[in-house]
């Protein structure tokens, strides 16, 4: 889950460099915004997997 989370956040940040470049179009920024949703469940996840492991 920590790789997927990794690739996530690499496609989030030129995702987002990429919407900045060219003006962040409707389609570019939901992309961002789902991706991101994406990534903070995941840590989410994992901060909860964690913390019931002790």
């Amino acid at each position: 889950m920590k790789k997927l989370r990794r690739f996530l956040t690499v496609l989030l940040f030129i995702n987002f460099s990429w919407g900045m470049a060219t003006g962040m179009e409707p389609l570019n920024f939901w992309l961002v915004m789902a991706n991101g949703t994406a990534v903070i469940g995941l840590a989410v996840d994992e901060m909860e997997e964690k913390r019931w492991k002790h």
